[in-house]
């Protein structure tokens, strides 16, 4: 122990990689939504509703960003298996649509 510090963290570095993997699939999927937004007002008869949508939508997904801790793996592994098939069907959307 170093000033009151244990040398030795609450977690292990699989732990800490599977926690940084929800948070990076979390963040994805509230960038995606920004995007949609962003190409919704670009339109010229722009979907006021549907961007009320995805605005809603990324705020759930921040709470969920802010609510997410190391420690609690169920969560953790719970966004990687809910969340993390979507994140790498719309990045596929996104590559096969950009030239």
């Amino acid at each position: 122990m170093i000033n009151g510090v244990s040398e030795h963290p609450a977690w292990t570095h699989d732990e800490c990689v599977r926690y940084e993997s929800a948070r990076e699939i979390i963040t994805s999927l509230m960038g995606f939504r920004s995007l949609w937004m962003g190409r919704e007002r670009a339109k010229a008869t722009v979907d006021l509703d549907q961007i009320a949508r995805w605005q809603q939508e990324r705020a759930e997904l921040a709470r969920k960003l802010r609510g997410l801790s190391v420690t609690d793996l169920e969560t953790v592994d719970g966004i990687r298996k809910q969340y993390g098939p979507e994140v790498r069907r719309l990045e596929a959307i996104e590559r096969s649509a950009t030239p």
